[in-house]
């Protein structure tokens, strides 16, 4: 057997093996990939909805106590002129 029959053989070999493989990932694993990634695009978007309504909630907490200190400070401020 010739060098270049070899080579012949070893690819011919190789292609055969590899058709198998090449299958199973386009009908199992790249599937499976695409599957996760959805699901994880999914996760992404929920955690930002619940960062977005937590922040949200956080400035208006921060409003309340920015008003609330306001008041205090100018009740401070009226008891003290009245001193």
């Amino acid at each position: 057997m010739t060098d270049q029959e070899l080579l012949q053989a070893i690819r011919a070999i190789v292609k055969e093996e590899a058709h198998p493989v090449r299958l199973l990932l386009e009908n199992e694993i790249q599937p499976a990939i695409q599957k996760l990634s959805e699901g994880h695009n999914m996760i992404l978007e929920r955690i930002d909805d619940k960062i977005e309504r937590r922040t949200e909630q956080l400035q208006d907490q921060l409003d309340v106590h920015q008003a609330a200190i306001m008041r205090i400070n100018r009740e401070i401020q009226e008891l003290n002129k009245a001193q």
